[in-house]
């Protein structure tokens, strides 16, 4: 064994025995190493090293670097960008700040595995960066590349955020008590959207939390985040809990433990963020503790109320009044009350979801009640009279000065009353939609259901409940089958998604205004599903209608809106429509860039959708385009990969029309490959739809026949109409019959085709051209000269000048012409239009 292999065995063991508790690493290592004393006694050192370190609970086995040395990148280029300078280290990666130097300069930051690269290591690393490709939030740092380095090493490019820790900028600003709050429910915002995307962040702390010089928050490091979703996950081993990787001061009582991890470990660690905030002090002090007595302050010991904590605070000469709160006052009450009831160390009584906890936060800065205390009526009449200080102050001296003021206080307490029961009303309303939720991302967890468990078992368990969950809340109901619909749609459940959303859409049309944002999406996701049920009548009938609704619910445009628009191009194409298609897809592109997503899976379908419309245009765009949107796709999770279909069949196609075969091919195989494991309807029909007409612009003759034979056999006329794509399997089968010695069989194939694109293009377009000439061709070759004298000669011209004179179809169209006039015995034009064929 060379010294390499063994100090690869020596990584691998050591990283999984960190996963094991200590009384399971004697069996593992015994099991592992076996008779190689020296193997073991390594790993056991650098076992005992590490649990040795001041900050081992921090540091994963990425992290220890003494028996691994690290490589130096500064100054090298990976894909497209120069490494400058190292900025960071996580668990798993070192970060650095590199540029971008090819069409544009741009300063990123890319994080690269490092230290002990072993498989378990390379696996959380890539799960992180397939986590950041499934979250699209402007306060989550957006993923922007990734790759594989020359040298095997993976590393992902996000956008590079220059600003301080969340702590240092609250500090340096003096910000007040309600400006710290309104950047909490910020950084509530980006978990919220996390955990609705079935992520847990497991880290959440000030220094994974950047504030720009804007004010603007980032979430960053989602280094030992976990799906929930085992659809997206890909290797369910990713769920393990890494061994001590935490930062305990902000970890989840359970977290430490090594207890059951849910989204209520986030709650947690945001609850000990805000104590921080309001107090720069933590919960607990961890400082020289060892494990156990960290379990035991966990377990037994209680946090002090903040406002308790800064009531202590006695400002000195020396101290940094940037760092406290100047009324410790302010947060008595609701506040102590909030904070605590996030730090609770069961999980269930916590707030149910992050959500929740904003939601009192914002409650509280607007003088509401909160659900973090007891609704007495002491509580209620404080909130009413901070909320409404001039007709307390009127109401005071009236009761003073009058005995009529019995009156007023009935009206206080009447009003009291109902502001309370509104309150609650929406109050209810949110929490049990947010449980619900919350249910479904908790049952998600293959701890919940088995390792082997699918989402759908999931989603079919929640749609039982939504009636009784929600049996006297319609607008809850309606919105709870929408979410379901959209989900089903998602994974290609289309009848079960149909059925969800059209009992969405009845609940939404009976129990709500004409016009409201549930309505308008349950429509447009109709259509949605229609179209991808190839059901163009039915989508068309439901689209409309979503679409004018949503232009007047969100006249500055809505990523809903933009769906829709997108939805329409598709129909649009679908009908071969190709022009008219284009100005909807541009549209929906516009909408879209004005939520800066450019990660999102909508807007990579809409950039290829628009790519599509460009190649049938002849338009040197399209490629860009296509490129493009394949780009972002790869950088998604797998479970994307039926949406990047379409892009990958038309990007080959249009590298195979120019000549660049070898890319334009292994495009079109990978998306055959996608069409054999899809649920997509007619993708194999699809697929080899487009690879017979790559065969027909390289011209092998075999190929043609076989694919485009097996093409036309795949077609169900039941299920799609024909249209230009049809048009271009005739036409290449009929050329491929005419030119192997079969014109009559071929005749029907090419007269089918012209018969096609007539009824679906305008006499005047190049298409039609195109295919008259064809045809032309099959008629020289069985010497009906008269018949194909004006197919050949009008039809090269428009070629021609819309094509120019080097493109294929133009030199097929020359070639015709030249056999045309030697077949008629007409030399003088024959030698013509022979000296204008390319050499």
């Amino acid at each position: 064994m060379t010294d390499k292999d063994f100090h690869n065995r020596i990584k691998e063991i050591f990283s999984e025995a960190l996963e094991l508790s200590e009384t399971e690493r004697p069996q593992f290592l015994e099991k592992s190493c076996g008779d190689e004393k020296n193997l073991r006694s390594e790993v056991e050192s650098l076992l005992k090293s590490f649990e040795k370190s001041d900050d081992f609970i921090e540091k994963p086995a990425a992290d220890f670097k003494e028996a691994f040395v690290e490589d130096k990148r500064i100054g090298q280029v990976i894909g497209q960008y120069k490494i400058t300078k190292e900025i960071g280290k996580g668990g798993m990666g070192l970060v650095y700040l590199a540029i971008r130097e090819d069409d544009f300069r741009q300063r990123v930051a890319l994080k690269l595995v490092r230290g002990l690269d072993t498989k378990d290591v390379v696996r959380r690393f890539k799960n992180e960066r397939q986590i950041l490709a499934s979250l699209h939030h402007p306060n989550i740092a957006q993923l922007l590349d990734g790759g594989t380095t020359e040298d095997g090493i993976p590393y992902f490019v996000m956008e590079y955020v220059e600003g301080l820790a969340l702590l240092d900028y609250c500090n340096d600003q003096q910000l007040s008590t309600n400006e710290r709050l309104d950047l909490f429910k910020t950084i509530c915002s980006a978990v919220q959207h996390a955990h609705q995307n079935l992520v847990i962040h497991r880290d959440l702390k000030p220094s994974n939390i950047l504030v720009t010089h804007e004010g603007e928050v980032k979430l960053l490091d989602f280094g030992v985040a976990k799906f929930l979703n085992p659809e997206l996950m890909g290797d369910s081993s990713q769920t393990q809990t890494q061994f001590r990787v935490m930062t305990p001061e902000y970890a989840s009582p359970e977290q430490i433990k090594g207890s059951h991890i849910t989204t209520s470990s986030d709650v947690y660690s945001l609850g000990v963020i805000l104590y921080e905030l309001l107090t720069n002090e933590r919960p607990f002090k961890f400082d020289g503790k060892s494990l156990d007595q960290i379990l035991q302050t966990v377990s037994q010991s209680e946090p002090l109320a903040p406002s308790s904590v800064n009531s202590r605070k006695i400002p000195t000469s020396g101290g940094n009044p940037k760092s406290r709160i100047q009324n410790p006052r302010s947060l008595r009450g609701d506040l102590d009350n909030i904070v605590l009831m996030a730090l609770r160390k069961e999980p269930s009584r916590r707030y149910k979801s992050v959500e929740q906890l904003a939601e009192d936060v914002q409650r509280h800065l607007k003088g509401l009640p909160v659900s973090a205390r007891p609704s007495t009526f002491s509580y209620r009449a404080e909130k009413f009279v901070k909320r409404n200080v001039a007709a307390s102050v009127v109401g005071t001296f009236l009761i003073l000065s009058l005995i009529g003021g019995i009156a007023i206080s009935l009206w206080q307490a009447r009003e009291a009353r109902r502001e309370r029961d509104r309150a609650r009303s929406e109050q209810i309303k949110a929490e049990n939609l947010s449980r619900f939720m919350q249910q479904i991302l908790q049952a998600a967890s293959p701890e919940q259901k088995g390792k082997d468990a699918r989402i759908i078992e999931v989603l079919n368990d929640a749609e039982q409940n939504i009636e009784t969950e929600f049996a006297n809340q319609p607008e809850q109901r309606a919105q709870a089958y929408l979410n379901l619909g959209i989900t089903y749609r998602s994974i290609q459940e289309f009848e079960k998604a149909e059925s969800l959303l059209k009992k969405s859409l009845q609940i939404s049309e009976t129990s709500f205004p004409a016009e409201n944002q549930i309505t308008s999406a349950a429509l447009i996701y109709l259509a949605m599903n229609y179209i991808s049920r190839l059901d163009i009548d039915e989508a068309e009938k439901y689209l409309n209608r979503g679409i004018e609704m949503e232009r007047k619910i969100s006249p500055n445009g809505s990523k809903l809106l933009a769906l829709g628009l997108l939805q329409t191009g598709e129909i649009l194409l679908r009908q071969s429509k190709q022009n008219e298609a284009e100005n909807p897809i541009e549209e929906s592109i516009k909408i879209f860039d004005t939520f800066t997503i450019e990660n999102d899976p909508d807007y990579a379908y809409a950039i290829g959708e628009l790519g599509r419309v460009q190649m049938y245009k002849f338009d040197s765009r399209a490629e860009g385009n296509l490129r493009k949107s394949i780009s972002i796709f790869r950088n998604l999770p797998r479970n994307y990969e039926n949406r990047m279909f379409t892009s990958l069949m038309n990007l080959g196609l249009n590298l195979a029309a120019k000549s660049n075969f070898d890319e334009g091919f292994k495009l079109l195989l990978e998306a055959e490959e996608i069409a054999n494991r899809s649920k997509l309807p007619n993708s194999q029909f699809w697929a080899k739809n487009y690879l017979c007409k790559a065969y027909g612009y390289k011209g092998d003759l075999d190929k043609i026949l076989e694919v485009c034979s097996q093409t036309v056999k795949l077609f169900n006329p039941n299920e799609m109409k024909e249209g230009v794509d049809n048009v271009y399997t005739y036409n290449f089968l009929g050329l491929a019959l005419t030119r192997t010695g079969k014109p009559q069989e071929g005749e029907p194939y090419l007269r089918k085709g012209l018969a096609l694109i007539e009824k679906v293009t305008p006499t005047d377009e190049v298409f039609v051209a195109i295919i008259k000439s064809a045809l032309g061709e099959n008629l020289l070759a069985q010497d009906k000269l008269d018949e194909a004298k004006p197919l050949v000669e009008d039809t090269y011209p428009i070629i021609k000048a819309k094509l120019g004179d080097q493109q294929k179809n133009t030199i097929s169209a020359l070639r015709r012409l030249v056999t045309l006039y030697e077949k008629t015995n007409n030399t003088e034009l024959a030698n013509k239009y022979r000296a204008e064929l390319p050499q």
